[in-house]
């Protein structure tokens, strides 16, 4: 819940960062205010500071020390308790607060008053409000094959050859715990178009550059689309095979298991996410056959006759009971395990413990009482059947016989058969040992961002590292796939789960910058992010390498994040020095570059900066009045 759900970029062609920042910071003051937000941060911009520069010729001329200008500052910017007064038997504080509101309050604020006039912090010094000096930079950049719909909507047209780039300051949002982002997210977006209208110049534009709320939903309406086109080609086989009055029974019987699972999340306090609803697409294949089970086996001692429909219900449930009870107890103890899993894993794979058993459960609650019932209802009135009619549905069990009996006939048949499955299972687990597949726990998903993360020697300036950053601006703003790109140099860009993770938010250095990348929506390119990304590795690390950098391609996980694919800890006795453990370090470091699979090593220390340390002689200051 701490992580951003909603990124708006302010960014201007006219305004500067500082004046961004201004306007960003009273939006997100009256953002704040809005049901749900549990936190909002500005990242970028220069600060609004007042500045004193000192005039050694005018403070000779009026007599003002350099001390006497200071002390005029500390003490009117201060807030001490000055003690406590007893009246009618209560203590009262007496606090004496001075704290300076105005430039005109630090103007007017007298340094000196030893002569007929007062000496004021104006007469010897110059006073600037403006911004503060720049301790990061941070920036939007459009590619010219991008429409630029904020521009265009106010008449402003700046379409050209060369790719733009403008200051901008960017405002996070994160919800409260237990709250709908879709929600929040569009009641956030809904007050920014109030605010449009009142509080913003019409020069200052906003790009929404993140929105996990939106991403949600469409998830979530992905998953739904899977899960009904799940439950709708389950039932169209069912109709094909055993009949429409079959399907209809475990039409009903698939959503009534999901609803009570359901339930049961909303009493154990689950949301319904993309977890859960991966969880009942999974559970599907075993909630339908406790269901068809049942179906089948009433719909068989019904058609044979021996018993009246309702004896033959009853008689074609106890006849299987057995086996459904067991198959339901398998899976149960097959995913229960899940739940025991700890880490950032275990929370991620819980709701997945939950679901499948419960949903699995409640199936053959449904089989063991709603199928029965509806399959007497149903099946009980079904008409005879021509027999060539009747024949014809046997297609499937003729097709069956004829493919099994040979080896049920043949000895050397079932050879042939056993070989060949002992064939292919080696073939497969040879896949893995060969590397020929690659093996992980989750496969990759085609997302529409990523985020590169760009290192300098420790030491270097700012200005050099931004440039650095504007050529790998440069370059992705050639890349078909990318609509607008946002480059933080000196400070971290907006935290996600995956940088909460890696510590990426406590990125601060004039040598460190992050640069978000956003790509056009999924459905409309042809490559996954993931396969863009191995597209322009290369070029990526040529920049990074001929600029004495390294670069980081960080894609969004399809699961929890960790610290990284592989993680190697270096440990040493009590005698081993720190530097012997860097040295270790860096040996193991060489070894993994080695490796043909492994990319972006990097060793978790930072490294020896130049320093220049002043010593003061203490006698002569005190001979030149400084104390």
């Amino acid at each position: 819940d701490d992580v951003p759900i909603l990124n708006l970029t302010l960014y201007s062609d006219k305004y500067s960062d500082h004046e961004l920042k201004r306007v960003g910071e009273e939006m997100a003051a009256r953002l704040s205010k809005l049901e749900n937000i549990s936190k909002s941060s500005i990242y970028g911009g220069r600060k609004r500071e007042i500045r004193v520069e000192l005039d050694p010729l005018r403070m000779k001329g009026f007599g003002v020390s350099i001390q006497d200008i200071q002390k005029a500052l500390q003490g009117a910017d201060v807030s001490v308790q000055a003690g406590f007064l007893n009246k009618l038997n209560s203590q009262i504080t007496i606090t004496s607060s001075s704290f300076l509101n105005s430039v005109d309050q630090v103007k007017n604020l007298v340094v000196s008053g030893s002569g007929a006039k007062p000496v004021y912090l104006e007469d010897v010094t110059n006073i600037i409000d403006g911004p503060s000096e720049a301790d990061s930079y941070t920036r939007i950049s459009f590619s010219n094959r991008i429409s630029f719909s904020n521009f265009n909507k106010t008449g402003n047209n700046i379409q050209s050859d060369t790719p733009l780039s403008f200051p901008c300051v960017t405002l996070a949002f994160s919800k409260k715990k237990g709250t709908n982002a879709v929600k929040v997210a569009k009641n956030i977006l809904d007050e920014v178009e109030k605010l449009k209208k009142t509080i913003m110049p019409d020069k200052i534009h906003i790009e929404v550059t993140r929105n996990y709320g939106e991403t949600a939903q469409a998830k979530v309406n992905e998953l739904l689309k899977s899960l009904g086109f799940a439950i709708v080609s389950v039932v169209i086989l069912l109709a094909l095979t055993l009949g429409w009055r079959e399907a209809s029974v475990v039409a009903i019987a698939v959503p009534i298991s999901f609803s009570l699972a359901l339930f049961m999340n909303y009493i154990l306090g689950y949301t319904i996410n993309r977890v859960t609803l991966f969880a009942l697409i999974l559970s599907l294949g075993l909630v339908v056959d406790d269901p068809i089970t049942n179906v089948d086996n009433i719909q068989r001692h019904i058609k044979q006759k021996i018993l009246q429909p309702f004896e033959a219900t009853l008689f074609a449930v106890q006849e299987v009971l057995p086996p459904v009870i067991m198959s339901t107890i398998a899976i149960i103890i097959c995913f229960t395990p899940l739940s025991f899993i700890t880490g950032m894993m275990g929370p991620y794979m819980a709701p997945m413990a939950i679901n499948v058993p419960l949903t699995v459960t409640f199936s053959t609650l449904c089989a063991l009482t709603i199928v029965p019932w509806l399959s007497y209802k149903l099946l009980k009135k079904e008409k005879k059947k021509k027999k060539e009619k009747k024949n014809s549905k046997q297609y499937l069990a003729r097709l069956y016989k004829a493919v099994l009996m040979p080896f049920l006939n043949k000895r050397y048949m079932r050879f042939i058969l056993f070989f060949t499955i002992v064939i292919l299972l080696i073939g497969s687990c040879s896949l893995a040992v060969f590397r020929l597949v690659p093996l992980k726990l989750l496969p990759f998903d085609n997302k529409n961002e990523f985020q590169i993360v760009i290192d300098m020697p420790e030491g270097t300036s700012l200005e050099h590292t931004d440039r650095v950053v504007k050529k790998f601006e440069d370059y992705l703003k050639t890349i078909n796939e990318v609509t607008n790109l946002i480059s933080y140099t000196g400070i971290a860009s907006p935290m996600d789960f995956n940088g909460m993770v890696r510590h990426y938010f406590i990125r601060k250095g004039s040598h460190l910058a992050d640069i978000r990348v956003n790509l056009v929506h999924k459905s409309r390119r042809q490559q996954q992010s993931h396969a863009i990304l191995l597209r322009i590795r290369k070029d990526l690390e040529k920049i990074a390498m001929d600029n004495s950098a390294t670069v980081q391609l960080v894609e969004v996980p399809p699961g929890p994040p960790v610290l990284s694919t592989l993680v190697a800890e270096i440990y040493g006795s009590h005698d081993k020095t720190y530097k012997e453990l860097l040295q270790g370090a860096e040996f193991i470091k060489n070894i993994m570059e080695e490796e043909p699979f492994v990319t972006d090593v990097k060793i978790m220390t930072e490294k020896n900066s130049k320093r220049f340390d002043i010593v003061v002689d203490r006698e002569k200051a005190a001979l030149h009045g400084i104390d």
